[in-house]
């Protein structure tokens, strides 16, 4: 199972808040650490906290634009949470996923689809960190050609390593190698590769 994944629910309504919670309790991995119920604790638990997924409703107080301005804001201060924008009207997700949202559901979704959609996203969050420190490695590597970088050079790889060991933990973890985002990272990582 995957490491433990934080989250907090953002929504103007208690009701969601608390039918959130209980879809996700007792799942092991998965806590949900905080709810806010105003736009600025949204705001504020983003920049305090920079949970791993972010459940945010799209309409508050019955404004439509609010959500997505808010994932405009969370991406400022939490660019690496995952949010995940949920609302009652499907229109909405478009202008969500354009704000910076990494999913959209409709609010009719099951438990196992929540559970699943954050375990996903949750997964590629961390596979693109650990990525991005390997092709970052793999940049410094090959501009480290001075021989008294050699020591340096070492240490990069050693890291670079670490990184795959990771990276290959990761997929272990999530036991995702036959699933299509398990592909589709991988695809992207080679050719992010092949592209230095």
């Amino acid at each position: 199972m995957p490491d433990r994944i934080s989250v907090v629910i953002a929504d103007d309504a208690q009701l969601t808040i608390d039918g959130l919670r209980i879809l996700l309790q007792n799942i092991g991995y998965i806590y949900v650490i905080a709810a806010a119920k105003t736009p600025r604790e949204v705001v504020e638990l983003a920049k305090r906290i920079q949970p791993n997924v972010i459940v945010i409703d799209l309409k508050w107080g019955g404004d439509e634009k609010v959500g997505a301005e808010l994932i405009g804001e969370i991406r400022k201060f939490s660019p690496v949470s995952t949010v995940i924008a949920i609302t009652a009207y499907p229109l909405l997700l478009p202008r969500a996923i354009n704000a910076g949202a990494d999913v959209g559901l409709e609010k009719t979704f099951s438990r196992q689809e929540l559970i699943s959609t954050i375990r996903q996203s949750d997964y590629k969050s961390r596979a693109n960190r650990i990525e991005n420190t390997l092709v970052s490695l793999i940049r410094a590597s090959m501009n480290s050609r001075d021989v008294g970088q050699t020591n340096s050079l070492r240490e990069k790889l050693a890291d670079l390593r670490t990184a795959m060991v990771q990276l290959q933990a990761l997929d272990h973890e999530y036991n995702f190698q036959d699933h299509p985002a398990y592909n589709e990272n991988r695809r992207r990582l080679l050719q992010r590769i092949h592209a230095i």
